[in-house]
């Protein structure tokens, strides 16, 4: 088994297709009792083992604690060591190589942490878990939403299959413009730290429609230097570590800067909302022009050559008229779970503060 990071529990570590298991030192563990990965506790590597993972193997590097529960409920501790305050207090206190950083045991127990009677331990996980239920509905709420948009364009335009027969296709070239992104000299500070967003693979994402804020911009000097794309361009994802990561696609909604990973689809011949939801009702098609290897890479070239169906116009703005309505639900559901979100944030600072 493992420890999922940012308290999203421990889970069972499956074994990769065509891979066989080594022989392997480790100790068993037990149901109900606290275990946190050295590496990773940092990033909030903690969790309480659930019963269907008692007996499950871990290495050294996941030790595991026995609860006394006379004295902490399992529950509020589960909330405890989910909450980022707790997870802060290990960041600084890393050591080891880089990405290696363990957080020795003794560190851990170390640690004080509020601890009223039980009974009231209870009261306080009992109001956390229906924040918690509430944030996660919330949630399926808003991933169902999305899903809407996939299932319009299914129902009008059709699985790839189908649209080839039903529709004239043309390739992404021929439908407007293709611009690659950059690096601006890292060399050269100057080039950082400005106006202009510079945006990544790692701020596309696969649900709602636009591409999240970059933590890193450019000046005017870097602008100069960089590739931009307007608003109404579909980013996508054409280098990545792995082949499944290729294809995620975005729409913007303002202009910005992008680095290489990425290709910019700036369309002439389509509307960009149906622009991007060819790429991501099917996002293979751009993956199956990579080059092939364990790493994905998609070349503007191959990009370029990528066949996509083409409606007729009438058809595409009956699609765009129907998920827009879409779109407007989704956005309402982001905001709820927005809410939900903040809502169980500020319960678990205050839980933990004595102010619950």
């Amino acid at each position: 088994m493992t420890v999922k990071l940012r308290g999203a529990g421990a889970i069972q570590r499956s074994i990769g297709e065509g891979k066989t298991p080594r022989p392997f030192r480790g100790s068993r563990v037990r149901g109900g009792d606290l275990i946190y990965s050295r590496i990773d506790a940092r990033n909030g590597a903690f969790a309480i083992i659930p019963a269907d993972l008692d007996g499950a193997v871990v290495s050294k590097d996941f030790p595991t604690f026995g609860l006394d529960l006379s004295r902490v409920d399992a529950a509020y501790l589960t909330h405890l060591v989910r909450a980022p305050s707790f997870w802060a207090r290990f960041q600084a206190m890393s050591f080891g190589a880089t990405n290696r950083q363990r957080i020795d045991e003794r560190l851990l127990l170390a640690q004080r942490v509020p601890l009223p009677s039980v009974p009231e331990q209870r009261r306080i996980s009992a109001i956390l878990g229906e924040a918690d239920k509430l944030r996660s509905a919330t949630r399926v709420a808003a991933r169902a939403t999305n899903d809407l948009a996939h299932a319009c364009f299914l129902e009008m335009i059709g699985t790839r299959t189908i649209a080839r027969e039903r529709w004239p296709h043309a390739p992404i070239g021929a439908l407007g413009t293709v611009i690659t992104g950059n690096t601006p000299p890292r060399s050269n500070r100057e080039n950082y730290g400005g106006p202009l967003e510079w945006v990544k693979s790692d701020n596309l994402r696969s649900d709602g429609l636009y591409v999240k804020t970059a933590t890193e911009s450019l000046s005017a000097q870097g602008a100069r230097r960089a590739r931009l794309a307007p608003p109404g361009a579909v980013l996508v994802t054409c280098i990545a570590g792995s082949l499944q990561s290729i294809g995620t696609a975005s729409l913007l909604d303002r202009e910005v800067a992008f680095n290489q990973q990425i290709n910019a689809f700036v369309p002439r011949e389509l509307e960009p909302r149906f622009a991007l939801a060819i790429f991501r009702a099917d996002p293979d098609r751009v993956r199956e022009a990579s080059n092939g290897g364990m790493q994905g890479l998609v070349s503007k070239s191959r990009f370029e050559a990528v066949q996509v169906p083409v409606p007729p116009r009438e058809v595409r703005d009956e699609f765009v008229t129907a998920v827009s309505l879409v779109d407007s639900a989704a956005a309402h559901r982001s905001a709820s779970q927005r809410r939900s979100d903040a809502l169980f944030a500020s319960l678990q600072h205050r839980a933990f503060r004595g102010e619950l």
